[in-house]
């Protein structure tokens, strides 16, 4: 499970540092690749929008890289990762539910968060005993 920590946890970075480094630097592109219409993209209100979003996914990108190099060292990143791959869910499910968005639209992100989630609860337990000093 470890190997897998590492794997899933290594490609979120990739992952999360080249959408938050789109939603940041380009946000009419980062629109485009969540299917906003062309009036959507000329929404300035959304552009800042993305902007805003892009320092959050940067930040998952970096919790997910420390997880990677070493699952073991800080059990609490897993935690959170395990509760922000949760409510990501949630929210995606809800914008699903409410027809706000199509499942081709989100659904590779859902399936990331469930990778996600899976790694940091099947190791959560390990890594919690890992970190541990042995008296």
């Amino acid at each position: 499970m470890r190997w897998y920590v590492r794997i899933v946890f290594g490609l979120n970075t990739i992952y999360q540092v080249v959408i938050g480094l789109i939603a940041l630097l380009a946000p009419i592109a980062m629109l485009g690749i969540y299917g906003a219409t062309d009036a959507d993209k000329q929404v300035v209100f959304l552009h800042a929008a993305m902007r805003g979003l892009g320092f959050y996914i940067l930040f998952g990108g970096v919790v997910s890289a420390l997880i990677a190099m070493d699952p073991d060292r800080n059990p609490v990143l897993l935690a959170l990762m395990a509760t922000l791959a949760v409510l990501t869910i949630v929210g995606w499910t809800l914008t699903l539910v409410y027809g706000e968005m199509k499942i081709s639209q989100v659904g590779v992100d859902l399936v990331v968060q469930v990778l996600l989630l899976i790694g940091a609860l099947g190791y959560y337990a390990t890594a919690k005993r890992a970190a541990v000093p042995k008296a």
